[in-house]
């Protein structure tokens, strides 16, 4: 419970879990991979959170293994242009919260 509310990792409890940082090394190697073998155009790719975590930590400059809790469902999206990654939105859930939106 304390490692939960202070936002740190329960994956490293698991036998044989990887480190942070390769996890992290790993995670990115292939969201990075799949962005270059994509189409140009949007890409979508649905994962945990501990993955969002993992990809969106570095860019933000954030130590923490999990700095925020995605909510279910929710969308986080990432510009990319050229080797520049920017975040446009965290934890987005406006397609449950008002689905209109998107009709």
């Amino acid at each position: 419970l304390h490692r939960f509310r202070n936002q740190d990792a329960i994956w490293t409890n698991a036998p044989g879990s990887e480190d942070l940082e390769a996890f992290r090394t790993r995670v990115t190697d292939a969201i990075e991979r799949i962005v270059e073998e994509a189409p140009p155009g949007n890409v979508l790719v649905v994962c945990h959170g501990a993955v969002i975590n993992a990809y969106l930590s570095p860019l933000l400059g954030l130590p923490q293994a999990m700095f925020f809790l995605p909510e279910n469902t929710s969308l986080n999206s990432i510009v990319v242009e050229g080797h520049v990654r920017a975040i446009r939105f965290l934890n987005d859930v406006r397609h449950l919260t008002d689905p209109d939106l998107f009709a």
